[in-house]
């Protein structure tokens, strides 16, 4: 993981409260939303970059950026945000090298919804 990503917050709850008008029943919503969504998520983003397609793969971790944005998720979405801006520079090595961390990620990020 970058060194900035690292710095950032595994769950960022005040910010997702910020984005969802402090309303935590929604924060509760979109965070179960989230953890039902995004292992579909990373299994197609494994096998876009497993097959060396940069243009699915990037298009994945946006999506999947967005949605950790606006959980608070910021180290997830910053992980995917170089993984997005790798692929569209069709780089597979970096964007494969990148992958490793996701899952750990993920699994922090879930652990931190708890």
């Amino acid at each position: 993981m970058s060194e900035q990503s690292s710095e950032r917050q595994v769950w960022n709850k005040a910010d997702a409260l910020g984005r969802l008008m402090n309303n935590e029943t929604l924060v509760a919503k979109v965070a179960a939303m989230y953890v039902s969504t995004t292992p579909a998520q990373l299994d197609a983003l494994k096998t876009a970059i497993g097959q060396g397609n940069c243009e699915e793969a990037s298009a994945i971790a946006h999506t999947l950026k967005g949605a950790s944005a606006n959980l608070g998720g910021e180290q997830m979405a910053d992980l995917c945000a170089a993984i997005e801006q790798a692929a569209k520079e069709g780089n597979p090595v970096v964007v494969s090298r990148l992958a490793i961390d996701l899952d750990a990620s993920h699994q922090r990020l879930l652990a931190a919804l708890g």
